[in-house]
């Protein structure tokens, strides 16, 4: 293919996803607005630190928190550059790059689509499945690993399919370690790639090592900074996760709490039953989001046709060990949009399949059915971009629009903190004094407060965890920890806490801190 049909893809691309982030005044939701927060962070005072606590599994329990140590830093360096490079110290600023990154999707898709069949036509349709991505519609504008990871994991497939090639082998490690700086299942993609490597006979350890350099050349540096600010490689605090009895748990004050006894004690029908929701969840993600519905059948005719062919059996590989440790290892993760996040890696190579089913479908429509190929491949074709389109639209519409044009569902997070933070200056609180809060990093973009989460446990870990972050005000919304329903439900002065008022449903008390 020529270059100016990639940049024609890439316009064109950029005109649409603009045009999705251009109704998202903020970031949405919590993992993007900690992106965005942390981009900020380094922006504006050069840190890497977190200036709230929005977990409690990391050892180090301090004010400012070492950042990182759950989520991974690159979504947040892009918005730093955004925000750095435009100038604009802004969520307006910080999506510039999401914005740009996901542009490049639909180039890479066409590259798959054409490298597997070898037609432009079956190119240019994956590329415009890609325009139109449904589920993926409302976070390619937003300070999240979506795009990126859709880039990563098509470049991936690229690179894989000449193992041969000494440069090949350092870009499959380079890609891995990106990844990984993406999300901590980039160790899945860096073991793919050592296969890679090794699926080639000769000189097999010196292959491995070449792969290992390229994802080390990436990761090192981040490594060395973590045991500069922590002591470790990678943090090991995140380890808890493993014993998770239910979502709310990774908000537990106690982590140690979460251990194999703790976990085995829930017995193994609750165990099962867990397990058997984050399979029937993510599957339901790989049919509904990543096939888009319509196009889970041609994804899979595509899968059949190339499923040995390594742009294809690699990363499929990937996407299969990331649903096993998404429903077996983590389930509560994958079922909370963990899976949804990484398995967004392999969509660019989906689409590209989806281009080759449809191919292979009109083939047999010619051949079984008389069709004219060209009047049939016109008409199916545009009819699927026609329905994508629909679904897209229905799909944006109701996450991020809603039913006010003028006010999107999507920022109502945000107006929410920044109500708060209206509300908390109201009864006398003042900038340096720290909240408890169920969205330390949304409140911290809105208002630029230092704050703790709510620990997931009943009155005597709220103030408990008070006392050790010297918090002065508790906010207590309508989602909160079930030991805090009757708080909740019955706002009033007692042991530690003193109410003040309710506004938008949300109860605000001041907490009364022991003397040390």
């Amino acid at each position: 293919m020529r270059w100016h049909e990639y940049f024609i893809a890439f316009i064109l691309a950029l005109l649409i996803f603009s045009g999705f982030a251009s109704f998202q005044s903020a970031p949405g939701y919590m993992d993007a607005e900690y992106y965005y927060s942390m981009g900020l962070r380094i922006v504006n005072d050069s840190t890497l630190s977190e200036p709230f606590i929005w977990n409690y599994l990391h050892p180090i329990r301090e004010l400012p928190h070492p950042g990182f140590t759950y989520w991974m830093p690159l979504p947040a360096l892009v918005a730093a550059a955004g925000m750095a490079l435009s100038g604009l110290m802004s969520f307006g600023g910080a999506k510039i790059g999401f914005v740009l990154i996901a542009s490049v999707i639909p180039i890479i898709t066409m590259n798959l689509a054409f490298d597997l069949t070898g037609r432009k036509q079956t190119a240019f349709l994956a590329g415009a499945f890609s325009f139109v991505p449904v589920f993926y519609s409302p976070f390619l504008g937003t300070t999240d690993s979506f795009g990126l990871m859709m880039v990563l994991g098509g470049l991936f497939s690229i690179f894989a399919s000449n193992n041969k090639k000494i440069k090949n082998l350092i870009l499959l490690g380079l890609i891995s370690g990106l990844i990984h700086l993406s999300r901590a299942d980039g160790l899945i993609w860096l073991t793919i790639g050592g296969f890679v490597a090794f699926s080639e006979p000769e000189g097999r350890v010196r292959r491995l090592a070449i792969v290992f350099t390229g994802y080390m050349i990436v990761m090192a540096p981040w490594m060395i900074r973590n045991l500069i600010s922590f002591g470790e490689v990678l943090p090991s605090g995140t380890s808890s996760v493993f014993w998770m009895t239910e979502y709310n748990d990774l908000f537990s004050y106690q982590p140690s709490q979460l251990n194999i006894a703790n976990w085995l004690q829930q017995g193994w029908a609750l165990i099962i039953n867990h397990i058997g929701g984050a399979f029937l969840s993510n599957l339901r993600t790989v049919l509904f989001v990543q096939g888009q519905i319509i196009l889970a059948p041609l994804i899979g005719i595509g899968f059949w046709i190339h499923k040995k062919e390594p742009p294809v059996f690699w990363p499929v590989t990937a996407l299969g060990l990331i649903f096993i440790v998404m429903t077996l290892v983590f389930p509560f993760a994958g079922r909370r949009g963990g899976f949804l996040h990484s398995g967004a890696a392999l969509q660019p190579l989906l689409w590209a399949l989806a281009g080759s089913g449809f191919d292979k479908a009109m083939e047999y429509g010619v051949k079984k059915r008389n069709w004219d190929n060209d009047k049939a491949t016109l008409l199916f074709g545009v009819t699927l971009i026609v329905i994508l389109s629909v679904a897209t639209g229905f799909v944006y519409n109701s996450r991020v629009i809603g039913d006010e044009f003028n006010e999107p569902l999507w920022n109502k997070s945000y107006l929410a903190a920044v109500e708060v933070g209206n509300v908390v200056d109201d009864i006398g609180a003042e900038q340096v004094d720290i909240l408890m809060i169920n969205n330390p990093p949304g409140l911290f973009i809105a208002t630029g407060k230092s704050s703790v989460v709510i620990p997931n446990g009943d009155i005597e870990e709220l103030l408990e965890a008070a006392n050790e972050f010297n918090v002065r005000y508790l906010v207590l919304e309508s989602n909160h920890p079930a030991g805090l329903d009757e708080l909740y439900q019955s706002p009033e002065s007692q042991r530690g806490l003193v109410y003040i008022r309710t506004q938008s449903g949300t109860r605000y008390f001041r907490i009364q801190l022991d003397e040390k």
